[in-house]
């Protein structure tokens, strides 16, 4: 639906605005997985991104190396 996507697009945008940040798939309701550039990005500015769009967003991180 239209909130679902416009989710989509808010949590993107957060994350591949990150320097170091080279790809975000993000899917709806709970899930992205995000290719960065290693030693480029922390943890906790991916957190932080998503954290930082308001209540409704929330952020753990599961590690693949």
């Amino acid at each position: 639906d239209d909130v679902s996507a416009s989710c989509v697009t808010r949590v993107r945008s957060a994350l591949t605005e990150i320097a170091g940040v080279v790809k975000a798939d993000v899917a709806m309701p709970n899930s992205a997985v995000v290719t960065i550039n290693k030693g480029e990005v922390t943890s906790q500015q991916l957190v932080d991104a998503v954290v930082n769009l308001g209540g409704r967003y929330q952020a753990v991180l599961q590690s693949t190396n």
